[in-house]
């Protein structure tokens, strides 16, 4: 149970960095007479727009197949000898 209690810490932690690094989250503060505010504020816009990004780069990514990864062939390759190797040359 500690494992995962830690675990969940760790991930909220997370989160919360990625969270201000992409700009979802603010932080702001001011002093008016005797008083000290903060205030933090959320982006739902840019939470949906990265949100919707990712969705479609995965979707982009599944539907279509790498470029960079070659396609295995059905049929197999013929094999060579050893004495097959030295009449090449």
């Amino acid at each position: 149970m500690r494992i995962i209690s830690t675990l969940l810490i760790l991930l909220i932690i997370g989160l919360v960095v990625v969270g201000f690094y992409r700009g979802w989250f603010r932080v702001s503060g001011g002093d008016s007479a005797n008083h000290s505010h903060v205030t933090m504020s959320v982006d739902q816009a840019k939470i949906r727009a990265d949100k919707n990004k990712m969705v479609n780069d995965i979707r982009d990514r599944t539907s279509t197949p790498s470029s960079s990864a070659p396609l295995r062939s059905q049929t197999t390759s013929p094999t060579m000898t050893p004495g097959d190797a030295s009449t090449n040359k």
